[in-house]
């Protein structure tokens, strides 16, 4: 009776390994061509039966929108506390902080640009409501952070200022990284002026549209 308990820790505990080494294959394959990998090629990465990874996750869009979920609780995360050690913050400051930590986990727009056109149109209910359920808990809790410590932010606009940087971000992203064939064929036509410089134009626009917010209105 006593090793019953061991025995049901360990499983659990080899259960999340092979789950991470799952999401953590499916990451590595994404970063290296921004394209959405095959299961095929997952459990080969993860070193696992392509059954096995449908133990897991029903679909690569699933295990893709889990990763795109962790990345946002991970950032929001990390902006709640930002936020909580500070006591007031400034348009600039907000924007320079969303636009580093972007910076440094170039896996996160990428996967979120693609939620609402492949992911979620490809996943079960459970799963696409988990997620949606997790996004809104997030942002309204740092909403509420950011109409705390954000100086002259209106009352009650934390919330749809992060919807709107969101927004922003992707949209910015998606014009700035165009499929391949097509940035040839604007290089071949002179058209360069139509591909952004990610981070040029992210900055000075998260800092416009945060300035924006903190005016009266």
């Amino acid at each position: 009776m006593a090793s019953k308990p061991f025995k049901r820790a360990r499983d659990a505990e080899s259960k999340h390994e092979r789950r991470r080494s799952i999401l953590d294959a499916a990451l590595q394959l994404f970063q290296g061509g921004n394209l959405l990998p095959r299961v095929d090629d997952i459990a080969l990465a993860s070193k696992l039966a392509k059954g096995t990874v449908y133990l897991y996750f029903e679909s690569r869009e699933e295990i893709y929108l889990t990763l795109v979920e962790e990345h946002f609780t991970a950032q929001l995360q990390a902006l709640e506390a930002y936020l909580a050690q500070t006591q007031r913050i400034t348009a600039d400051e907000l924007s320079e902080w969303i636009l580093a930590y972007q910076l440094e986990h170039p896996a996160f727009l990428p996967m979120a640009c693609i939620v609402s056109s492949v992911l979620e149109q490809n996943v079960g209910s459970p799963a696409a409501a988990r997620f949606k359920r997790m996004l809104a808990e997030k942002l309204v809790t740092c909403g509420r952070l950011l109409d705390q410590h954000l100086a002259d932010l209106p009352k009650d606009e934390g919330y749809h200022l992060l919807m709107a940087i969101y927004s922003l971000l992707m949209g910015l992203w998606q014009n700035a990284h165009p499929p391949k064939a097509l940035r040839d064929l604007l290089e071949l036509l002179d058209l360069q002026a139509l591909l952004l410089d990610f981070q040029a134009e992210a900055r000075r626009s998260l800092l416009a549209l945060c300035r924006g917010y903190t005016l009266s209105r």
